[in-house]
C-alpha cells in the first residue's frame, strides 16, 4: 500500500507545470527606475515598457542588468509597431532615441534567461557644445538616418580661425555646417572612425554641426564618442582689396609666411604686397588648411603694382588634407611649390580669391 501510494505522489509531481514568469507592461516615469524579470524569448512573452515624454528631444534610456550583460531590445509606437529595433545596451549604459512630447511609446524587452534588468529614463535636450570639452553618445539609428532627423549640435566660436570638429564615429556619418540660422555654410563630408572636419568661422558667432546617418535603417545603434570641438586661431585681416593690402618682406633669404583666414558663407580676397628691392626669382608655397574642401577651391595669383595678374592659370592645390590618429589628430595639408622667373625690380602683389562659398578654412603662403 505504501508503494502504490509513493508512486502516484510522484507522478503528481512530474505533472504539476513549472514554474513561469508572465511578460508585464509597466509604465516608466521620467527618473524612475523598473525592474522586470526575463518572460521568453516569443514576441508574445516581452515586458513592455511604456513612456510618454514631457517634451521634444531625446529619451535617454539606460540599462541595468542582473548578469552584467547587454539587454536588448525594441522601441515601438503607440500601435505597438516596431520603430527602432535591435537596440543592445550594454548593462549600465545609455541610448538615445529621438521622442515628440506627448507622444506614447513602448520599450519592448527581449532579454536571456534568468537575467533580470532595470531600465530608466530622463529627456535629454542636449545640443550645445562646450568648448574644447568631450561628449560621448550612443543613438538609435532609427533617430536620425536622414536630413529630415538631423542632429543640430550648436558651437559659438571664441575666437577667428578654423573650427575644428572631431570625434570617433562606429558607422559611416555625414556632417554639413550651418550659420546660425541653419544656412548651408559647407558641402557634406563623411565621418567614419577617427575623423576630423571643420570650417573657417569668425569670433563671437554661432553655428551649427548637422549629423545624420544617410543609411536608411531602423535597426542598431551609432556611437559617437569622444566628441570634440575647437578653434585654431587665425587671425582675421582686414585686406580684400588692393588697396588694403597686407606688407609683406621680400628681401633677404630667410623664409618668409603669411596666413589668411577663409570665412564659412563668404566669397573671400586678399591681397598681400611685397616690394623687391633687387630682382630675383621667387620661390613660393601655397599651402591649404582647408578641412572641409578640397584644396583647389583656393586660388594664388601673381600681379604687378596695378594689380594685372602675370600668369594665365591660376596656382591651384589639387589634393585634400587628411588627418590620421595614433594618440592624438595629425594633419596631413596639401601644397602646391612654384619658382617664378627672375622678376624685375618693382611692386608687386599676391593675390588669394574664395570664389565658392562653402569652400572655408585657412591658408598659408611661404616664399623666400
Amino acid at each position: 500500500m505504501k508503494k502504490i501510494t509513493f508512486t502516484l505522489l510522484l507522478l503528481t509531481i512530474l505533472f504539476i507545470p513549472a514554474a513561469t514568469v508572465q511578460a508585464e507592461e509597466y509604465t516608466l516615469k521620467s527618473g524612475k527606475e523598473i525592474k522586470a524579470d526575463y518572460a521568453g524569448d516569443a514576441e508574445d512573452t516581452y515586458n513592455y515598457f511604456k513612456l510618454v515624454p514631457s517634451k521634444n528631444g531625446f529619451a535617454e534610456i539606460k540599462v541595468k542588468t542582473s548578469n552584467k550583460a547587454a539587454l536588448t531590445f525594441d522601441i515601438c509606437n503607440a500601435d505597438r509597431e516596431v520603430v527602432a529595433e535591435n537596440i543592445t545596451v550594454n548593462n549600465k549604459k545609455k541610448v538615445l532615441h529621438k521622442v515628440k512630447k506627448g507622444q506614447t511609446y513602448y520599450i519592448r524587452t527581449k532579454g536571456v534567461k534568468g537575467q533580470q534588468h532595470t531600465l530608466s529614463y530622463k529627456m535629454n535636450t542636449f545640443g550645445t557644445l562646450t568648448y574644447a570639452k568631450k561628449y560621448s553618445y550612443t543613438f538609435t539609428n532609427a533617430s536620425f538616418y536622414d536630413q529630415a532627423g538631423a542632429i543640430y549640435l550648436k558651437f559659438k566660436a571664441k575666437d577667428n580661425g578654423n573650427m575644428v570638429f572631431m570625434c570617433n564615429a562606429n558607422n559611416n556619418v555625414d556632417v554639413q555646417y550651418l550659420s546660425s540660422k541653419k544656412k548651408v555654410l559647407s558641402n557634406i563630408s563623411l565621418l567614419k572612425g577617427y575623423s576630423l572636419t571643420g570650417i573657417g568661422v569668425q569670433k563671437n558667432k554661432t553655428y551649427y554641426i548637422k549629423l545624420w546617418k544617410t543609411e536608411a535603417s531602423k535597426e542598431g545603434t551609432t556611437t559617437l564618442s569622444n566628441m570634440k570641438c575647437q578653434v585654431e586661431k587665425v587671425a582675421l585681416l582686414k585686406n580684400g582689396t588692393k588697396g588694403k593690402a597686407k606688407k609683406i618682406q621680400a628681401s633677404g633669404k630667410k623664409k618668409r609666411t603669411a596666413e589668411g583666414l577663409l570665412l564659412a558663407g563668404k566669397s573671400t580676397t586678399a591681397w598681400y604686397r611685397m616690394d623687391l628691392k633687387k630682382k630675383k626669382k621667387l620661390s613660393i608655397t601655397f599651402e591649404s588648411h582647408l578641412l572641409q574642401n578640397n584644396g583647389d577651391g583656393v586660388e594664388l595669383y601673381i600681379c604687378n603694382r596695378k594689380g594685372k595678374v602675370l600668369h594665365t592659370e591660376p596656382i591651384l592645390i589639387t589634393d585634400e588634407a587628411s588627418s590620421f590618429y595614433k594618440k592624438k589628430y595629425k594633419m596631413k595639408y596639401p601644397k602646391t611649390n612654384i619658382t617664378t622667373g627672375v622678376l624685375p625690380i618693382g611692386t608687386y602683389y599676391l593675390k588669394v580669391v574664395s570664389n565658392n562659398k562653402t569652400t572655408s578654412g585657412s591658408y598659408k603662403i611661404s616664399w623666400k
